[in-house]
C-alpha cells in the first residue's frame, strides 16, 4: 500500500502543478521551442521504511522458493480467500496482506528477474514506467501478452506504430500450450531481427518429434508409428519455404517475444493488468486496465483497441491405449525431461476433482510403462476441446479480435497458435497503415472479412484431424462415439432416479472394460492397425497447402479482386486428394511463393547500409512502412513493359509503390548498369519456378506479402500501366495526405527545420501569410512551436495547433486536450 500511495501522491503533485499554470501558456516544462531535448526522467518516489520492514519480514518467511513459487502460492491463497464470504474479517484481512505480497513481487525489481521489466537504466518509451497502470496514451492497445499480442505489437513496432500490451497474467505460460510453429508463422517472425534464430536454438533435434508412436505404453508394446519426414534429415523445404515447421513449446516461444517487445522503443508492456472495459470515444477508444494485485483500475485511450531418455522410440506425441489408462503425451522436450500427458474424462459423473497428485502420478506411471521412473508433476489442470469461431473480427470500427479472442480449435494439427500469428500479420500493417495516413480507415474493414473464413477452414481441418485421430483407437475396441452414448445415457433423465455414485461405477466399468479389451483387440487386429499407419490414414503433422496456400478470396480484400481472379483462385480450390503436393502459384490473394535470392543485381530504392533479401517472402521486411510492392517477373522484362511499368511507378506519389524486378538464373548483360529506383534481384531457378508458370506478368505485393493483383496481358505504355495501378489501388489507399498548418512562426525557422522536428505526421508547408491570432490565442503565447521527438514519439510544445483535418486531429495525443490543443 505505502508504495502504491508514493507514485499516487508523486502523480497529484504533477498534475496540480500544471493546473497552477495560465490555461493559455500550458508550456511542457523544461521545453524552450522546436530544439528542446526531451526531459530527463525522474526519479523514482522513495521506498517507505514500512514498505522495506514488510519486504523484509516476507522473504524471511518465503525460505528458498523463488519467485514464480511465490507468486503461485500467493495467487492460489487469494483465489481461496476470494471465496469466503465478504463479511469475513479474517478472509478480507488475508486478502489485503497476500494482494500486498502479490504487488511486492511483481515489483520492477522482481519483473526484472521474470524477464518482463526492461534492463536496469533503459527508457521507456514516452516516459512510460514499469508501475503498474500507468495511465497513457497509445496508438494501439492489445489485450493478452500470448504470442498473438507480442508480434501483433512487434509488427506494428516494424511500421512505427506505438502499441501498449497487457497482460493479465505475472508470469511466463506454462504447459501445456502449442507447440509446433508451421511455416507461414516462421515467415511472419522473420520480419523480427533474430528471432527466428533464437527459435532455432531451442529446437530438439529432429529425430526426437519427427515420428508419432501408437503404443501400449511409451517403454512397452509397440503398436506402429509413423515418420512424417520421411527421407529427410531437416524439416526444411528449401523449394516451398526459407522456413520449415518447428518444435518449440510456447512457454519457451513468449519469452523471447517478450525479450524483443522490451527491447522495441515503440512497445510498452505492463504485467498483471487485464483489460475490463472498452469504451468506444470519439476519434479514439478508451480502455479500462485493472491491475490484479492491488486492483486498481486505469483508462487508457488509444486510436484502436488487440526424464529418462526413449533410445530408439523418439517421438513428438505418444498415443497410449493400455487397461490402465489412456492417454495422448506430447513431448515438448525428451532431453529436458518436459511431457504433457492429455487424460480424458466424461463430467458431470466424473470432474477434475477426481485427478488429484496421486491419481495422475498413478495414471502417468501407467503411461510410462515403468513405475521406477521418477516423475515430477508440474500442473493438473481440467481443459474442454472445442472448436468456435467469433461471428465477426471487428466488432466495433475501433476494436479487432485476434487469435484465441477470436477463434478456438481442437489441438490436432496445431493451427490455434498459429492461425493467432497470422491474424496479428494481417492486421498489423493495416493497422500501420490507417495510423501513418497511407490509407483510408476502410481498409480495417477488410481484416474480418480476409482472416475469418481462414479460421473456419482450419477449425473444420481441426475437427476432421481430431477424428482421424481416432481411427486406430477404433480399432482396438476404444470408439470415442460408444463412450460418449454410454456416458449421455447414463445421465440422461431416465435413469436420473438412480443415485450419482451408482451411475458413475456402471461408466467406469464400461469404459475400464473396453481399456481391458483394447490390447487383445490390438494384437488381433495388428495387420489392419500397420495398414492404417502406414497408408497414412491418421492424424498427420505438416500441412503445407493449409500453412502456406491459404487465400484471402473475399470481394472485401484490402486490395479487392477481379471477377477473373476469383474464378482463378476457385478453380485453384477445388478438392483435391488428401496427399496431393503443394505446388506454389500466384493467386491474387494468395501468399508470394518463395523464390532463393542468389545475389541483389540492383539496390534500386533499398537502403545502402540495408542487407538484402534471402527471399522473395522477405521483400516486405525491407521496406519500413506498410508500402505495396511492384514485382516484375521474368515473363515482363521486354524493354518496352519494363519501362512502362517502372515509369509508371514513379509517376505515381513518392514511396507508394516501390517496384522490383526478378530474374531467374544471371541477369541479362547490361541490367545492372541501367540506372532504375528498382530492386533486381537474381533468384534461384529451383525454387523460383513458380515465377514463370501460370501466365503471370507483374504482381502488385502487399505489405503482409500476399498478392492484391496481377497482370497477365502486355502493357507497353506507362499512362496506362499507371492507370492499372491506380485502380487496384483505389479501393483503399488514395494519394492524399493530411497537412497540418502552422502560423505564428518566427521568420528566421525554414521547411527543413520544421520537417525535421515533425517526422512522418503530416506535409510540412510553411505558411508565408500573416494571419491575425484568434482571441482564445491571445490569451496565451502568439509564438506555436510544435515537433515530435524522434527518440520517444511525443509531440511537444506549447499554445495551439489548428488540424483542417477531422482525421488528423483524432490522431493528435490527448497531451493537448484542454492545453495547447484549443481548435475544434
Amino acid at each position: 500500500d505505502c508504495i502504491i500511495t508514493e507514485r499516487e501522491a508523486q502523480q497529484i503533485r504533477e498534475q496540480l502543478k500544471n493546473r497552477r499554470k495560465s490555461p493559455g501558456k500550458s508550456k511542457l516544462a523544461g521545453s524552450s521551442g522546436p530544439l528542446a531535448r526531451p526531459i530527463a526522467p525522474r526519479e523514482p518516489p522513495p521506498v517507505k521504511k514500512a514498505f522495506r520492514t514488510f519486504k523484509e519480514r516476507w522473504l524471511s518467511c518465503a525460505g528458498d522458493l523463488d519467485t514464480s513459487q511465490q507468486l503461485k502460492a500467493v495467487e492460489q491463497g487469494i483465489e481461496i480467500f476470494s471465496l469466503l464470504p465478504k463479511e469475513s474479517k479474517y478472509a478480507q484481512h488475508r486478502l489485503k496482506l497476500l494482494r500486498k505480497v502479490q504487488l511486492l513481487l511483481t515489483s520492477t525489481e522482481m519483473l526484472r528477474a521474470l524477464r518482463f521489466a526492461p534492463k536496469p537504466g533503459k527508457l521507456w518509451p514516452r516516459g512510460v514506467s514499469t508501475s503498474p497502470c500507468p495511465g497513457l496514451d497509445a496508438e494501439v492497445v492489445i489485450a493478452g501478452g500470448g504470442p498473438t499480442g507480442l508480434i501483433t505489437a512487434l509488427l506494428l513496432a516494424r511500421w512505427g506504430v506505438r502499441s501498449l500490451v497487457a497482460e493479465r497474467s505475472t508470469a511466463l505460460t506454462q504447459p501445456p500450450q502449442a507447440h509446433l510453429i508451421n511455416h507461414r508463422s516462421m515467415e511472419v517472425m522473420r520480419a523480427v531481427p533474430g528471432l527466428t534464430d533464437q527459435i532455432w536454438a531451442g529446437v530438439p533435434p529432429l529425430d526426437q518429434w519427427r515420428s508419432f508412436v501408437y503404443c501400449g505404453s511409451m517403454l512397452g508394446d509397440l503398436l506402429g508409428s509413423v515418420d512424417h519426414f520421411p527421407g529427410q534429415a531437416s524439416p526444411h523445404l528449401p523449394l516451398l519455404s526459407p522456413e520449415p515447421v518447428t518444435h518449440l513449446s510456447q512457454h519457451k516461444l513468449v519469452p523471447l517475444l517478450w525479450q524483443a517487445a522490451l527491447a522495441d522503443p515503440l512497445v510498452q508492456v505492463l504485467a498483471g493488468c487485464s483489460v475490463r472495459s472498452v469504451r468506444p470515444g470519439e476519434g479514439h477508444v478508451e480502455v479500462d486496465i485493472q491491475e490484479r494485485a492491488a486492483g486498481m483500475l486505469r483508462t487508457l485511450r488509444g486510436a484502436y483497441v488487440l526424464g529418462r531418455r526413449l533410445r530408439g522410440r523418439e517421438g513428438m506425441l505418444y498415443f497410449v491405449f493400455s487397461p490402465a489408462t489412456i492417454a495422448v503425451v506430447v513431448a515438448h522436450n525428451i532431453l529436458e525431461g518436459e511431457f504433457v500427458a492429455q487424460i480424458p474424462y466424461f463430467p458431470p459423473l466424473q470432474s477434475a476433482a477426481d485427478f488429484t497428485p496421486g491419481a495422475c502420478s498413478r495414471l502417468v506411471a501407467a503411461a510410462i510403462g515403468d513405475p521406477a521412473v521418477p516423475v515430477e508433476l508440474r500442473t493438473v489442470r481440467p481443459w474442454a476441446m472445442s472448436g468456435l469461431v467469433a461471428a465477426t473480427y471487428q466488432p466495433h470500427s475501433r476494436l479487432f479480435l485476434a487469435g484465441d479472442a477470436a477463434h478456438v480449435f481442437p489441438p490436432s494439427g496445431a493451427f490455434g497458435m498459429n492461425t493467432g500469428i497470422q491474424d496479428a500479420h494481417n492486421l498489423a500493417w493495416k493497422l500501420a497503415a490507417v495510423l501513418g495516413r497511407e490509407a483510408r480507415p476502410s481498409l480495417l474493414h477488410s481484416y474480418s472479412a480476409e482472416r475469418r473464413p481462414v479460421a473456419l477452414a482450419n477449425m473444420q481441418l481441426s475437427v476432421q484431424n481430431f477424428y482421424e485421430a481416432l481411427s486406430i483407437p477404433k480399432l482396438m475396441g476404444l470408439d470415442y462415439h460408444t463412450a460418449l452414448r454410454l456416458n449421455d445415457t447414463l445421465t440422461s433423465p431416465a435413469v436420473a432416479w438412480l443415485p450419482p455414485g451408482l451411475r458413475r461405477s456402471a461408466l467406469e466399468a464400461g469404459l475400464a472394460l473396453g481399456q481391458a479389451a483394447a490390447p487383445a483387440l490390438g494384437t488381433l487386429r495388428s495387420r489392419d492397425i500397420r495398414a492404417a499407419l502406414e497408408g497414412g490414414e491418421t492424424l498427420r503433422l505438416q500441412y503445407p497447402k493449409e500453412d502456406l496456400g491459404f487465400v484471402y478470396r473475399s470481394p472485401d480484400a484490402a486490395l479487392a479482386p477481379s471477377a477473373a481472379d476469383l474464378a482463378e483462385v476457385d478453380l485453384a480450390a477445388r478438392p483435391r486428394p488428401r496427399h496431393a503436393p503443394y505446388t506454389p502459384a500466384t493467386l491474387v490473394g494468395g501468399r508470394l511463393p518463395h523464390a532463393a535470392v542468389d545475389a541483389v543485381i540492383s539496390r534500386g530504392w533499398l537502403a545502402g547500409g540495408a542487407a538484402g533479401p534471402a527471399s522473395t517472402v522477405d521483400l516486405p521486411c525491407l521496406v519500413a512502412s506498410p508500402t505495396p510492392l511492384l514485382l516484375l517477373l521474368p515473363s515482363g522484362h521486354e524493354a518496352l513493359e519494363r519501362r512502362a511499368w517502372l515509369a509508371a511507378a514513379e509517376r505515381l506519389a513518392p514511396q507508394r509503390v516501390l517496384p522490383v524486378v526478378l530474374h531467374l538464373g544471371p541477369a541479362p548483360a547490361g541490367a545492372a548498369a541501367e540506372r532504375t529506383n528498382a530492386l533486381e534481384l537474381q533468384c534461384d531457378p529451383a525454387s523460383g519456378a513458380w515465377a514463370t508458370t501460370g501466365g503471370a506478368r507483374v504482381l502488385l505485393v502487399r505489405p503482409d506479402g500476399h498478392i492484391g493483383a496481377k497482370w497477365s496481358e502486355r502493357v507497353a505504355d506507362a499512362a496506362r500501366a499507371q492507370g492499372a495501378l491506380e485502380q487496384a489501388l483505389a479501393a483503399n489507399f488514395d494519394d492524399d495526405r493530411d497537412q497540418i498548418y502552422i502560423s505564428g512562426l518566427p521568420r528566421d525557422v525554414t521547411e527543413d527545420q520544421l520537417a525535421s522536428h515533425f517526422g512522418q505526421i503530416g506535409t510540412i508547408k510553411l505558411d508565408k501569410k500573416k494571419r491575425p491570432p484568434t482571441p482564445k490565442a491571445r490569451i496565451g503565447v502568439l509564438d506555436i512551436w510544435l515537433y515530435r521527438d524522434k527518440a520517444t514519439g511525443q509531440l511537444k510544445g506549447d499554445a495551439t495547433i489548428t488540424y483542417e483535418d477531422p482525421f488528423a486531429a483524432s490522431q493528435a495525443p490527448s497531451w493537448f486536450d484542454g492545453k495547447e490543443f484549443l481548435g475544434k
